[in-house]
């Protein structure tokens, strides 16, 4: 997905259209949590103009993430697109830096991967929920999930206990109360 600019140039007149399928495998051990991720296909065209160029990019995969409730594998289909500018001219008259989306090229080639795998990490969500994951246990062997409201009433619960004294412990209480 790397072109340079002479190349693009003779399509000054009409857009440049690709279609290609990347595979970005080693996005597995750079991204959290990401377990498989399918080969991302990217379609889109280039528009050459007299400062700029101008890339429309469709971008469409499936990430395999953990469910954030059970950890089973839940595949998530994505689809995004994007506009990237690249300018031409190293002092356009629209040199903004707070533009995201303006790019200043890189020894006369357009590189679109970099671009690309950002929008494909920022598909990710930060939790997932697997299809019937709000249908598992709420409590074990010594264990139960409680909710924010029922906190509070733990809290008291515990702060009664610790004012009881252990039976065992109450001759050692009177010896505190002795030395008053």
């Amino acid at each position: 997905m790397k072109w340079s600019i002479t190349q693009l140039k003779k399509y000054q007149n009409e857009p440049f259209t690709f279609d290609k399928e990347i595979d970005m495998k080693y996005l597995i051990d750079r991204v959290d949590e990401l377990i498989d991720i399918s080969p991302i296909k990217v379609t889109g065209d280039v528009q050459v103009r007299m400062h700029e160029i101008i890339v429309n990019l469709d971008i469409n995969g499936v990430l395999t993430l953990p469910c954030a409730r059970t950890l089973k594998p839940v595949e998530l289909p994505f689809d995004t697109t994007s506009v990237e500018i690249f300018e031409l001219d190293e002092f356009s008259e629209s040199n903004n830096d707070d533009d995201e989306l303006r790019h200043k090229l890189e020894g006369g080639m357009i590189n679109l991967l970099p671009i690309i795998e950002e929008l494909v990490i920022l598909e990710k969500p930060l939790q997932v929920f697997a299809e019937g994951s709000e249908d598992i246990s709420m409590a074990g062997d010594g264990w139960e999930v409680i909710g924010e409201d029922q906190i509070e009433s733990t809290e008291d619960s515990e702060q009664e206990t610790e004012k009881k004294v252990d039976p065992r412990l109450q001759k050692l209480q009177q010896f505190f109360d002795d030395e008053k």
